[in-house]
């Protein structure tokens, strides 16, 4: 996939070489899941822990708002509630369940796509209990940020499957949020050997330090999480 670039600040194109980091390569052939498409079953769960303080009724209204969004895109929703269970112990006491959730939706014949909700902490709990060969095996969509986007390193890394590094329904922007799922759902379900990277913010060009063309290989994630995963396999 080529990508056509209008213009980069110093501060992402830093970012961008940092995120090509060899230690999150997969050594054989890279798979790309298969296109989302009207009427197919999606899964909304979580990776991410609870914490005891939170509100329960946040939580269901924003579940609701992300179940409608993906329903306005044709899609059919499985909400894994389960996930959502309170931890009392830093997540450690729900990590198994989270991860187990995770891999029933993997070998489901009938999702597609698994959705994290919203990011958070303790999503590098499930690493090790991730069923990789599964997911390279059945190839799903995986999309996630923050604390989930820990969660598609790893799969790149033991699967070898392009996972997608974008906006979670469960959570808010103050960025025009129908833009950028708009986008989202546009490259999932309409792939295109090549697309524009846009400012989405205020529309303001990106400043261009070296003009000129470049081929790689780009893993997004969160910085933070990235520095966990240093000294693991």
């Amino acid at each position: 996939m080529k990508f056509k670039i209008v213009g980069i600040s110093s501060i992402v194109f830093a970012i961008l070489l940092l995120f090509s980091l060899k230690v999150f390569g997969f050594d054989g052939e890279i798979l790309i899941p298969n296109a989302l498409k009207k009427g197919d079953k999606v899964c909304l769960l979580s990776m991410s822990y609870v914490e005891p303080w939170e509100d329960p009724y946040f939580y269901k209204e924003r579940a609701k708002i992300a179940i409608d969004k993906l329903k306005s895109y044709g899609l059919e929703v499985d909400f894994y509630e389960e996930a959502f269970k309170v931890s009392e112990f830093v997540g450690d006491d729900t990590a198994q369940l989270r991860a187990d959730l995770f891999n029933k939706a993997v070998k489901d014949k009938d999702i597609k796509a698994i959705f994290d909700f919203s990011g958070g902490f303790c999503a590098i709990q499930t690493l090790d209990k991730i069923d990789y060969k599964a997911f390279r095996a059945n190839k799903k969509i995986f999309v996630g940020y923050s604390d989930a986007s820990i969660v598609g390193q790893a799969i790149l890394k033991k699967s070898g499957v392009i996972t997608f590094h974008g906006p979670m329904l469960g959570a808010t922007y103050h960025l025009n949020e129908t833009l950028c799922f708009d986008n989202l759902f546009d490259i999932l379900m309409n792939p295109k050997p090549e697309f524009e990277l846009k400012n989405i913010d205020d529309g303001t060009p990106f400043q261009i330090y070296k003009n000129g063309n470049c081929e790689g290989r780009i893993v997004g994630g969160n910085m933070w999480e990235m520095q966990h995963l240093m000294g693991t396999l």
